[in-house]
């Protein structure tokens, strides 16, 4: 009786060592896809001022897929950085200034949400944010001019400079 139980706890344990240790992947034609789902979601609620405490945006178009914009995202992706590459490495020929999103997460919509929760730090009166917060991934997702979305990811597991799983990229154009 002793050994079974030993063995359901043992089983048990590395059941959840294996789960923390998961990672999501897919293709670029998969996470591109979610990810225009993710932002045009967040993108309507603020339009139709569903978004708590955000007004009601004015114009607000739903983001499309740019290849050359994904392009862009996995050279940066590919690097396993923290951070956001320069202006002059995302150009593109459609876009002489492109934003940029980063987050590093073993999981995609979590990444995203990191980006979208933002919103619960942000001003749109001031135009500001909460001091000691960050709002510019969430002002990114949601800026009216920007029409044309391109992301990509990085499998980074094993890094010793990048312990968060997948360096997740998004560019925005016009940023």
């Amino acid at each position: 009786m002793n050994m079974t139980i030993w063995a359901i706890c043992l089983t048990c344990i590395i059941l959840i060592l294996t789960e923390s240790n998961a990672q999501e992947s897919a293709t670029r034609e998969e996470l591109n896809n979610r990810m225009l789902i993710w932002h045009n979601e967040v993108r309507t609620k603020l339009l139709l001022c569903q978004l708590p405490g955000q007004p009601q945006a004015k114009i607000m178009p739903n983001l499309t897929y740019d290849p050359e914009l994904a392009d862009k995202a996995q050279n940066w992706a590919n690097n396993c950085t923290s951070g956001h590459d320069k202006n002059e490495d995302r150009k593109t020929s459609n876009y002489s200034y492109v934003g940029q999103n980063f987050a590093g997460s073993y999981y995609f919509q979590q990444g995203f949400n990191l980006w979208a929760n933002e919103h619960t730090f942000y001003n749109y009166d001031g135009n500001s944010c909460q001091s000691g917060k960050m709002c510019g991934h969430y002002t990114q997702v949601v800026w009216a001019n920007t029409k044309y979305l391109g992301c990509a990811y990085q499998n980074c597991t094993g890094n010793p400079n990048f312990p968060w799983g997948n360096s997740i990229i998004c560019n925005y154009g016009e940023g």
